[in-house]
């Protein structure tokens, strides 16, 4: 019995992978395009280019600046005798 459903189990995994990979094989692959891509699409496309590459390196700089400020306030590094205008505190 338990032969069985594993057998049957088997066989129906690969028979659902083949179809899969006969389906892949059997689609018709996209035509090249005939013309090149329009002025304005190019310059839109430098433009969002642009942007991301901004907005990439914004993140990338706030994450480096806020673990700087993070390790900075660490009680560790900190001095322990601070003095303000005034007597030493500690």
């Amino acid at each position: 019995m338990m032969k069985q459903r594993v057998i049957r189990t088997a066989s129906f995994s690969i028979f659902f992978l083949l179809s899969g990979f006969a389906l892949v094989h059997a689609q018709v692959p996209p035509p090249d395009p005939t013309e090149p891509p329009s002025r304005l699409s190019m310059f839109v496309h430098d433009v969002t280019n642009w942007a991301d590459h901004i907005i990439t390196d914004a993140k990338h700089t706030i994450k480096t600046l806020s673990k700087r400020r993070a390790n900075a306030a660490t009680p560790f590094n900190a001095s322990p005798n601070i003095r303000l205008n005034g007597p030493m505190v500690g």
